[in-house]
C-alpha cells in the first residue's frame, strides 16, 4: 500500500492513519486538514439499506432510525455513506480505554476505488482480504476474511450476495492505493471533501479580496468625484473673486505709486527753511537773499547786528544749521553759508 500520495495535498486534506499508528502516517494531511482514523475492515460490520422508495428529504432521518437496529452495543458507532438512495453502514466499536481519540473515523473499504465494471472482486487490505460484489455501480455485498477464502466460503458469499456473474473460482486478491476522498458521500447536506473545501476557501478568499479591492476602488472613485466637484467650486470662487483681486492689485499699484511720489518730495521746502532761519536772526535783521543747491544754503542778511559771531552763536545749537560760516560783506550785510547734511542713499533711491 502506498503510504502517501505523490501529488500535493489539498489544504484541507485530512491526515490518515490506522489506529495505533503515528497520525498522518498513511496519508499526510494538508495545512488545515484534520486527522482521520481509518478503521480496518476486520473491525467493522457492514450493512446496506435501500431507501430509494422514500422521498430524498426523508431518507436521512430514515437511515438514522434504521442504524439503531444494527448497533451491537451502546458504545458502537456507525459510519453512514450514500450511493444515490442506498445507505451503506459500517459499524465499529472503539476501544474502551481511548474512545475520544477516534472521534473522526471512516472504514477502510471507502478508500478503495470502485471497479469500472460490475462483478465480484477480492481486495487485499491492511489486514486480511475483502470480497465485494458490485451491481449497477453500487456496492451490493461485502465480506471480510482473515486470509484468502476457500472455494466453499467464496461460493457461500456469492450465493448470499445474489451474484449471477463472476467465476466460482476464488480470484487472487489484489491491492489498491487509498483514495484522497471516499467513493461514497457521507450526506448531511453541508458535508464536503477536502478538494471542495479548498475550492470554497479559495473562492471565499478571492471574493473577500475582490470585495476589499472594490471597496477601495469605490472609495477612490468617490474621492476623485469629490475632488472634481471641489475643483469646480474653487474655479467658480476664483471667477467670482477675480474682479475683487484685480481691484486690489490696482489699489496696491496706486498705493505704491503714491509712495514713490511722496519719496520724491523734499524733506523741507524753501519756505520752511526761511521760516526756521528767520526765527533765529537777531532783532532788526531781514532776509535779503536766498540761494540753495545740494548740500549748500546761502542766505544774505541785511540790517541788524553786523558782528558775524552773533549769527554763529544763534545757529550753533540748531541742527541742521549748526554747520555754518558767517561773513561780513563790508556794507553791513552778512552772508551766511550753511552746509546741509546729505540724504542717505539706499537701493530704492534717496530717503
Amino acid at each position: 500500500m502506498t503510504a502517501m500520495q505523490k501529488r500535493p495535498r489539498a489544504l484541507f486534506s485530512p491526515g490518515r492513519s490506522l489506529p495505533g499508528e503515528t497520525p498522518g502516517l498513511r496519508q499526510a494531511k494538508g495545512l488545515f486538514g484534520a486527522q482521520e482514523w481509518v478503521i480496518p475492515r476486520r473491525d467493522c460490520q457492514y450493512r446496506k439499506q435501500d431507501f430509494r422508495a422514500l422521498p430524498p428529504r426523508k431518507r436521512s432521518m430514515a437511515a438514522r432510525l434504521a442504524a439503531a437496529r444494527f448497533l451491537p452495543s451502546a458504545d458502537a458507532r456507525t459510519h453512514l455513506a450514500w450511493q444515490e438512495g442506498i445507505a451503506h453502514y459500517w459499524i465499529w466499536t472503539p476501544p474502551q480505554d481511548s474512545p475520544s481519540v477516534y472521534r473522526r473515523w471512516l472504514p477502510e473499504s471507502l478508500l478503495y476505488s470502485p471497479p469500472t465494471q460490475d462483478g465480484v472482486r477480492l481486495l487485499s487490505l491492511c489486514e486480511g482480504v475483502e470480497g465485494q460484489y458490485w451491481s449497477n455501480g453500487v456496492l451490493a455485498a461485502s465480506q471480510w476474511w482473515a486470509r484468502r477464502p476457500s472455494e466453499a466460503e467464496w461460493l457461500t458469499f456469492l450465493r448470499a450476495a445474489g451474484a449471477t456473474t463472476g467465476a466460482a473460482d476464488v480470484p487472487e486478491p489484489f491491492a489498491l492505493a487509498w483514495l484522497d476522498r471516499p467513493w461514497a458521500h457521507a450526506g448531511g447536506g453541508l458535508s464536503m471533501d477536502a478538494d471542495t473545501a479548498e475550492r470554497v476557501a479559495w473562492i471565499a478568499s478571492t471574493g473577500l479580496l475582490l470585495a476589499v479591492a472594490g471597496w477601495q476602488l469605490a472609495s477612490l472613485m468617490r474621492w476623485d468625484a469629490e475632488a472634481a466637484k471641489e475643483a469646480v467650486r474653487l474655479e467658480a470662487a476664483r471667477s467670482r473673486a477675480a474682479p475683487l483681486q484685480a481691484a486690489r492689485e490696482r489699489a496696491e499699484a496706486a498705493a505704491a505709486q503714491i509712495a514713490e511720489l511722496r519719496e520724491l518730495e523734499p524733506d523741507h521746502t524753501d519756505f520752511d527753511w526761511m521760516a526756521r532761519i528767520g526765527a533765529k536772526l537777531p532783532n532788526g535783521a531781514l532776509l535779503g537773499g536766498w540761494s540753495r543747491e545740494p548740500g549748500k544754503l546761502r542766505v544774505l542778511v541785511r540790517g541788524g547786528d553786523a558782528d558775524p559771531r552773533r549769527y554763529i552763536e544763534a545757529f550753533v545749537q540748531t541742527p541742521p544749521f549748526d554747520d555754518l560760516t558767517a561773513t561780513s560783506s563790508g556794507n553791513g550785510d552778512i552772508l551766511l553759508e550753511f552746509t546741509l547734511p546729505q540724504p542717505r542713499v539706499t537701493e530704492g533711491g534717496e530717503e
